[in-house]
Formats: C-alpha cells, sequence, structure tokens
C-alpha cells in the first residue's frame, strides 16, 4: 500500500512538473514580483503574482504586459478597437500604452504576500546545493531506516528482499542509452554553473531614467475682416493687433494643438474685477488619433459684452474691463488634463491681448526613475534576463547533480545472482546436507518462490537444508508429514521419489495479493498492546495456509471476552491493556507452538490451526476456555473475564473469507447459548481423528 501510494505521489508530481514546465515555455502561465507602489494597497513590492493567458479580458481584471522594458501589473479600466486602457490602482493617470488581448500574458490568478523575496531566496545556488545534499543524505537514511524496521519486526537477522523498483531502476540505468542521457545531463552541469556566475554576480533589476511623455502645446491666434478705415493699414486684423470694436465684432479664433491623442473642448470664460465670472462653451469636446489637431470658435464681442453687463447690473458693481479667457482643455492617456488659455482683454472700446502670451506648453514632470529586469547580453543582443537565468542555471544544476548521483549508484550496482542473493539474505537460516531421499509416500510440494520456503520455515521454526547440483541448488523444509522444495535455475529433485500433487484453493478474489509477497505491503504486522499478530496478517495467514494445504485438516477458531467491555469501563484503558496482554500470553501457552494467535480487534482473537484434526482441536478449545477463564489479578485488583469460542472445519472447495465467516457465526451461536461456550460451524463435515 505505501508503494502505490509512494508511486501516485511521484506520479502526481512528476505531472505536476511536466505540466508546469508545458505552461511556462509556451507562456500560459507566467509570474510577476512586483515593486513600486502603483498597485498598493493590494500588491505591495516583493509580493509574487502568478498570471494566466486567457483568450479574452474584461474591465476590472488586473492584467500584466511588457512595456517600456518592465513588466506592468495594472488594472483594466476601459477599452476600445485600439487596445485596452489600463491604469495602477495607486496612480492618478491611466497608462499611455493600450496592449491588446495577444500582447498580455495573462491576468492575476494567486497573489502570494513576499513570494518574490522568498522565491529569490529559495533559488539562490547556497539554498539549491543544500537542498540537492540533504536529498541525496535523506534518500540513504530513509533505507537504512526501513531496512532496521523490517529486520525488528523480522524478530531475525534476516536482511529483508531489495526494493524491486529501485533494483529495476538501477539495472535500467546501466543500458547505453539512459547512461548517455544521464551523462549528457550531468554535463548541463557545466554550462549551468557558467550561467550561474553570470547571473549571480549581478543584481537583477537596475533603476533607468522613466519614459516621459510627448510635450503638450497649444498655439492661439485670431483674425477679423473690416471695412477699410484708417485704424488698420489693410483689411484683415490678426493675432495680436488689437481689435477697435466700433470697425470689427466677430472674431475667429484658431487653436493647433501638438502632443498625444485624446479630446479637446473649448469654452470662454469671462470675469472682471469685482469677481463675478461666467463661462460660456464655444466648441464641444472632439476626439481625435493624431498627434495634431487644429481648430476655429467665433466670438461674438457684442455678446460676450452684454452677457458681462448683464452680470455687473445683477450684481449692482458694474462690469468695467472683462477678462475673456480663451480655454482649451484637452484629455490625453497620460498625465492630468491640460487646460491652456488665450487671455484678451475686453473694453467697450477694444479687445486686447493680455498677459501670458499665444503659445502656451504643459510644463514638463519632474525626472523619475524606474525598475526594469537586468538583462545577459552578448554582441551587443539582450539574451535572456538575469532572474530567468538564474532559475534556468538552478535546474541544470540540480539535474546535474541528481544524474551524478544516479550514476555513481548504478556504477556500484551489481546484479546479485539468485543463489549468491539467496544465501547473503537468509544465511541464519540456510544449513547445508548431504541429499538424501525422503520416505517413499511423503508428500511433496515444489514452490515457486524461495520466500514461500522462508515463510515455512520462520512459522514452524525449522531450518532450510540445501545442497549443490549440477546446474543448480537445491532448498528443502521439511515438517511432519511434508516435504517442501525450491530450485534455483532448472534443478529437480533428486530420484526416486513419489510426488503428491496438492490441490490449491483458487483464490476468491483476483486481485487477492500472492501470499508468499505479503510483507512487502503489510510491514507492521504487530498488534500493538499483546505483541501477537495483527488482523492483516492473521488474514494473510489464513490465505497462505488454504494455498499451501488445499483447505484440508486446516481449522480456525475466533474468540471474543465476556465481561471485558465492564473491566474497561470500571477500572480503566491501562487496566484493560493489562488483561488483553495477560490473555494474550495464556493462548500462548493453550496453544501449540506452530500455531498462529492474532488479535484481531478490541477483544476479539484468532487462532489458526493447521495439520490437526477434530479430536485435537476440541482438546484445544478445552484447555482455552480452562486457562483464559482463570481469574486475573491486576495491581492487586481480582478480575475475571469469560471466553467463547467459535470453530470452523475448512475443506478444499473454502477461500480464506468463507472460513472467517463460518468461524464468527460460530461464534456467535455461542456467545449466544451461555458464556464461556464452544461452538462448531454448523454446516461443517468432521474430519477424521488424526
Amino acid at each position: 500500500m505505501r508503494r502505490r501510494l509512494w508511486l501516485v505521489v511521484t506520479v502526481v508530481l512528476a505531472g505536476t512538473l511536466v505540466l508546469g514546465g508545458w505552461a511556462a515555455l509556451t507562456h500560459r502561465i507566467s509570474y510577476v514580483v512586483t515593486n513600486g507602489v502603483s498597485m498598493q494597497p493590494l500588491y505591495r513590492a516583493g509580493d509574487l503574482v502568478v498570471v494566466v493567458r486567457s483568450s479574452s479580458y474584461h474591465r476590472g481584471q488586473i492584467v500584466a504586459y511588457h512595456g517600456g522594458g518592465v513588466t506592468i501589473l495594472h488594472r483594466i479600466i476601459g477599452g476600445d478597437a485600439d487596445g485596452f486602457t489600463t491604469k495602477g490602482d495607486n496612480n492618478q493617470s491611466i497608462d499611455p500604452g493600450h496592449p491588446r488581448a495577444a500582447d498580455l500574458l495573462g491576468h492575476a490568478v494567486l497573489h502570494i504576500p513576499a513570494g518574490g523575496i522568498w522565491l529569490r531566496r529559495l533559488t539562490s545556488p547556497p539554498v539549491l546545493a543544500g537542498a540537492a545534499f540533504m536529498l541525496a543524505m535523506g534518500t540513504g537514511t530513509a533505507v537504512r531506516h526501513r531496512r532496521r524496521r523490517r529486520l525488528r519486526m523480522a524478530g531475525t537477522n534476516i536482511e529483508p528482499p531489495a526494493a524491486p523498483g529501485m533494483t529495476a531502476a538501477l539495472a535500467a540505468l546501466r543500458s547505453p542509452r539512459l547512461r548517455v542521457a544521464a551523462l549528457v545531463l550531468a554535463a548541463l552541469g557545466l554550462p549551468g554553473a557558467a550561467l550561474g556566475i553570470a547571473a549571480w554576480t549581478r543584481p537583477p533589476s537596475r533603476s533607468v531614467p522613466a519614459p516621459q511623455p510627448p510635450a503638450r502645446t497649444v498655439t492661439f491666434s485670431y483674425a477679423t475682416t473690416v471695412e477699410p478705415t484708417a485704424a488698420y493699414d489693410g483689411t484683415v486684423v490678426t493675432s495680436p493687433d488689437p481689435v477697435f470694436r466700433t470697425v470689427a465684432n466677430d472674431i475667429v479664433v484658431t487653436y493647433a494643438y501638438t502632443g498625444p491623442p485624446g479630446q479637446i473642448s473649448v469654452a470662454a470664460r469671462l470675469s472682471n474685477a469685482s469677481g463675478w465670472h461666467s463661462t460660456v462653451p464655444l466648441s464641444p469636446g472632439r476626439s481625435f488619433s493624431g498627434t495634431a489637431y487644429t481648430g476655429t470658435v467665433h466670438l461674438d464681442l457684442d455678446a460676450l459684452q452684454a452677457r458681462a453687463d448683464t452680470g455687473a447690473e445683477a450684481t449692482g458693481m458694474g462690469s468695467g474691463e472683462v477678462e475673456v479667457a480663451i480655454v482649451a482643455r484637452v484629455a490625453t492617456a497620460t498625465g492630468t488634463p491640460f487646460t491652456p488659455a488665450l487671455k484678451l482683454k475686453l473694453t467697450p472700446a477694444v479687445l486686447t491681448v493680455a498677459d501670458g502670451g499665444l503659445v502656451v506648453t504643459d510644463p514638463a514632470p519632474k525626472p523619475t526613475s524606474i525598475v526594469v529586469p537586468q538583462t545577459l547580453a552578448a554582441g551587443g543582443r539582450d539574451l535572456v534576463r538575469v532572474s530567468t537565468a538564474r532559475a534556468v542555471s538552478a535546474a541544470l544544476l540540480l539535474g546535474s547533480l541528481l544524474a551524478i548521483a544516479f550514476l555513481v549508484a548504478a556504477r556500484r550496482y551489481r546484479p546479485v545472482a539468485e543463489e549468491e542473493d539467496i544465501q547473503r539474505r537468509y544465511r541464519p537460516l540456510l544449513v547445508e546436507v548431504t541429499p538424501t531421499a525422503p520416505p517413499a509416500g511423503r508428500q511433496v510440494v515444489r514452490v515457486t518462490k524461495f520466500r514461500t520456503l522462508v515463510r515455512l520455515a520462520e512459522r514452524y521454526s525449522l531450518l532450510i537444508t540445501h545442497w549443490p547440483t549440477e546446474d543448480s541448488t537445491m532448498f528443502s523444509v521439511q515438517d511432519e508429514s511434508t516435504t517442501y522444495w525450491y530450485a534455483t535455475g532448472s534443478g529437480t529433485w533428486p530420484v526416486p521419489i513419489t510426488t503428491v500433487a496438492v490441490p490449491v484453493a483458487a483464490p476468491a478474489h483476483e486481485d487477492t495479493p500472492d501470499p508468499s509477497h505479503w510483507e512487502l505491503s503489510m510491514p507492521e504486522a504487530k498488534d500493538d498492546v499483546t505483541d501477537l499478530a495483527n488482523g492483516s496478517l492473521f488474514q494473510e495467514e489464513v490465505r497462505f495456509a488454504i494455498d499451501t494445504t488445499g483447505g484440508t485438516r486446516l481449522c480456525l477458531m475466533l474468540m471474543d471476552l465476556d465481561g471485558f467491555t465492564a473491566v474497561n469501563d470500571e477500572h480503566g484503558r491501562a487496566t484493560g491493556d493489562a488483561v488483553l496482554i495477560e490473555v494474550a500470553e495464556r493462548l500462548r501457552r493453550a496453544v501449540r507452538p506452530r500455531d498462529l494467535v492474532a488479535r484481531l480487534e478490541a477483544d476479539n482473537f484468532g487462532i489458526l490451526l493447521e495439520n490437526v484434526g477434530h479430536a485435537a482441536v476440541e482438546g484445544i478449545a478445552k484447555r482455552i476456555l480452562r486457562i483464559v477463564n482463570e481469574a486475573i489479578s491486576i495491581d492487586g485488583r481480582t478480575l475475571s473475564v469469560q471466553a467463547s469460542l467459535g470453530i470452523a472445519q475448512s475443506d478444499a472447495a473454502q477461500d480464506a473469507a468463507t472460513l472467517i465467516e463460518h468461524a464468527g457465526a460460530a461464534l456467535v451461536a455461542a456467545r449466544s447459548t451461555a458464556p464461556a461456550q464452544v461452538a462448531w460451524f454448523a454446516g461443517d463435515t468432521e474430519p477424521e481423528s488424526p
């Protein structure tokens, strides 16, 4: 189960890495380490933001795109056919660029505060080198820990089998193709180190002057046509000449704008010394897309004077001299609105230009600097960002270290012949003998896996005898009635010998594990309280016994303690555990040394008896009741429990699950009769006595 779990975890991690690498290489997923304050308080400097590319974007999304040599992370506030309009939450002005959907790196999906700071720290060469060292040390420590734990569970000096997955991996790495691939990966450590030196000897970013928006300028002028008169030399009056109202009343004001595109509108703002003021719209807002725009408005001086006189009459202050400011309001994508004005003085006699002139320019903002990514260059061309080069170098170095570690392990790995492996791993159980033929008529069973022979020897406390032949080595275990043998290579049992076929019951389910390999999937096989076998081991042993004996002369007992719940309730859990330990010890004394005793759960126990007849089972059951039902002394208190036994005899047609179910039904019958009773499963046929 653990191996399968680790396999699933490994596959998931590998799939995640492959998917992440594919997404990063195809730019479907990117990340931004924030700088500056444009998105405060949502994002602060050093935060990590993951962005995902999408087929469409909408107003309100936070998107990332390249602009002015930096990666910008701002919010979409609008858009048109020319692209999206973006703005930082903490900025007063909108961004000058209008990125299209294809220009966007993606929209923000994950925000990790201070994640960028930790990313830089974790991808530094010292941290990666330390991680690789700890990984190598941790792998060796884990292997040694698992080996010591298996040895403790086995209770012997037998070395557990090597993990087949690791052996297969090392053996596969010895193949020429994979070895060449590992060598290539190891060799990539050199360019990785060179790239790392170049990337880690310079900062990942630098400050550069911020790009300044184009200057915005408006040039005003006016003109009017007059009759020939002594007031002027010609018939056309142009700025900045005064306009005498006795000869002219309507004038045309021209405004010429240069700068970024936007929207422009014009109005006349009237005011006088008394504080009165009024605004007269002259031209509604008009949008333009070029870098220059020219427009005109008409001024009716009599209408403006009448408006000023009406205001003076209402205030009772007198109109006096009226200041007329022709204000052009220009709204562009960068900066604040630009409001240049042509200031004129209007009296009942003349219109003249006031202070300020005819050309108005937006004052340039103070120079600022921005932080841009540092790049590695060669031949005058930028190749890669320093931050990207750091990550690539770290990945190359880590991959190179892993490849070198596996190459060293593969070099040290040497395939071991089966006989040599058996001798090294199971030496305490082996004894070399001179081959002798067993008595005629003795049942002989050939096992297909050597581990099955080891299981038999451990169960019956026997040794494994072995002797060499011409082309193999023979191994054998003999119990009271059967000889089990295994041969390496193509060895056969020496003749003469009478071989008896043993029927083997088919497993109940196709996914039933091979009983000779249960220990690989269940290393924890002992009960924590009683030190008996646990329920998992007991079930595997029942399956193993049925498979090796064909279900003949096999008996299963299930035992329950009446009164144990009262002991737990009255005296506590510790006293209950002490009772279970004492009952387990008494069960060991009541059965034969080769019989298996297990604690299944709570106060339920199981006993597996092999090569036994009905009469022997009856005797063992009576001995169990007599010994277990005796009073128990715990910490000066005398306690008692009563055992009930359910017994089921196996036959060749049964599987483990059915046998356990029959024994459970018999236990229910025993408990329903009275405490301290024994009941056999009603459907069993009593076998012959031994």
